[in-house]
């Protein structure tokens, strides 16, 4: 069991409500891209491919810089989340500041380390409050990142509506720069007892070659599938990537530990995590064009962006209900079996929004079922990995696990705007364009239900690897991440 170090300074008695506005804020912030990416490509004038960038580089970004913070963060919280928001808050200037396109590009890559500072503010308060208020205190942090991007979609898409994108991002600087304040004053900073290595070369090698693989699938249909330009592109990064892994099997501290990726109850759980995280993003991404969208041709219903801020909400609301559901479901069937249950839900909400999305009651019954669906299959997932795998191998496995998630959600991004252009060819995006989309997602959750499915069998013949007495903290640490 964990204990207190003696010689560590009190608490701050703000100590706890500082995490919760960090968790918060970098919630809101990061939650800038979704509901705006078609008003950027009106406003820049770009196509929605390029703009939907605006949200991948995000994504891409927090993949990345998640296990570096954890890593740097481990010795250094409070360096570590005071840099972090630094980096959000020169991100969030870039973007409210008239400087183009790529600047407005370079800023929302920046903000993806805030996606990397939640998990890190889950791990200062595990690594610091007395263990009886641990699994409270990281239920009530996960809580808050759910209502913080609740409240950050129909927000911002108001400001954005009302006073312009540039004022959306400014009211994300004010936010960051207060919640920098407050973190100054009430995260403690401990001095690193060892030297911390971190594989700066590895995180280079996975977002270059990641990078390259999603612009490949991002501009395969305007550039043409076979065309040069992205077979010298995909290759190139296949190439990087395997240098990655080549480096990562080598040195003593990877990035993150692939060793422990192999195993039949990691590779299930890793494959379900990307493969969902591919179906979740392309789903979210569909709806969010089709909202804003043009209702000439029936592929979109023309409404404004507060109108798609809102849709989001019943999603955000119904993650969290979905942990719940999780846990419930795990007191009366074999918790094992509850991943496949989850994506079996966000597959049929999938389903339902193919058929039927002429109208935005439509759309937004079919996100509040797949927020229940990606609430409850995001909860249990990390049990399974507890469950599975020894203690001593949890956290690395975990780590490598979230990679692989936001990694899922930055290719569903990159990879929604080149199927409405394959699947629409040289036509306009009609009603049959959406649905063919949307049953892409379809097949996806297909795949990951079987992969979940095939981890629930292996985990259901193994006994417990001695790590279920962390397994209800993890649940409820990796509940907003869906």
């Amino acid at each position: 069991m964990r204990l207190r170090d003696p010689d560590r300074q009190p608490l701050p008695r703000a100590f706890v409500p500082g995490l919760v506005l960090l968790t918060t804020v970098t919630s809101i912030v990061s939650s800038l891209g979704a509901p705006l990416i078609p008003a950027i490509a009106h406003d820049a004038d770009v196509s929605v491919q390029a703009a939907q960038w605006s949200l991948t580089l995000t994504m891409l970004v927090g993949a990345v810089t998640t296990p570096l913070m954890g890593r740097v963060g481990g010795g250094r919280p409070r360096s570590a989340v005071l840099a972090g928001l630094a980096v959000v808050a020169t991100g969030l200037l870039l973007c409210a500041l008239p400087l183009g396109f790529t600047s407005l590009l370079v800023g929302r890559a920046l903000q993806g380390v805030g996606i990397a500072l939640i998990p890190l503010a889950i791990t200062v308060a595990r690594d610091r409050l007395p263990v009886a208020r641990v699994a409270s205190i990281v239920g009530l942090l996960s809580v808050t990142t759910v209502a913080g991007s609740g409240l950050g979609y129909p927000v911002t898409a108001i400001v954005a509506a009302h006073a312009g994108i540039a004022a959306a991002f400014w009211l994300g600087f004010v936010l960051c720069c207060g919640t920098a304040v407050v973190a100054a004053l009430t995260v403690p900073h401990d001095a690193a007892r060892q030297r911390i290595s971190v594989d700066v070369w590895g995180a280079v090698l996975l977002a270059a070659g990641t990078a390259g693989f999603l612009l490949a699938l991002n501009r395969g249909e305007p550039w043409g599938w076979l065309a040069l330009p992205t077979i010298g592109l995909a290759s190139a990064s296949g190439a990087l990537l395997v240098l990655w892994v080549r480096r990562t099997l080598r040195i003593e501290h990877p990035l993150v530990d692939l060793r422990l990726a192999w195993g039949p109850v990691a590779f299930g759980a890793n494959l379900t995590a990307l493969v969902a995280g591919v179906a979740v993003y392309l789903m979210l991404s569909l709806i969010m064009l089709g909202t804003q969208a043009s209702s000439t041709d029936g592929f979109g219903l023309g409404r404004g962006v507060v109108t798609a801020g809102l849709l989001l909400l019943p999603y955000s609301l119904l993650s969290l209900a979905g942990s719940r559901l999780a846990a419930m479901l795990g007191r009366h069937m074999r918790r094992d079996l509850v991943l496949p249950a989850g994506c079996v839900i966000y597959g049929a909400s999938t389903v339902f929004v193919a058929l039927f999305h002429a109208n935005i009651w439509q759309l937004m019954l079919g996100m509040a079922f797949a927020g229940l669906g990606g609430g409850t299959t995001f909860a249990v997932m990390p049990a399974l990995l507890l469950r599975g795998l020894p203690l001593a191998e949890t956290g690395s496995a975990l780590a490598f696990n979230m990679v692989l998630r936001f990694l899922g959600f930055a290719a569903g991004s990159a990879l929604m705007p080149a199927l409405v252009d394959l699947f629409a060819g040289d036509r306009p995006a009609t009603h049959d364009t959406f649905t063919q989309v949307a049953f892409v997602g379809v097949a996806l959750w297909v795949i990951a239900g079987v992969a979940a499915a095939a981890t629930a069998a292996v985990v259901s013949r193994r006994p417990d690897a001695g790590a279920a007495e962390l397994s209800a903290a993890a649940s409820h640490s990796y509940d907003a991440q869906a």
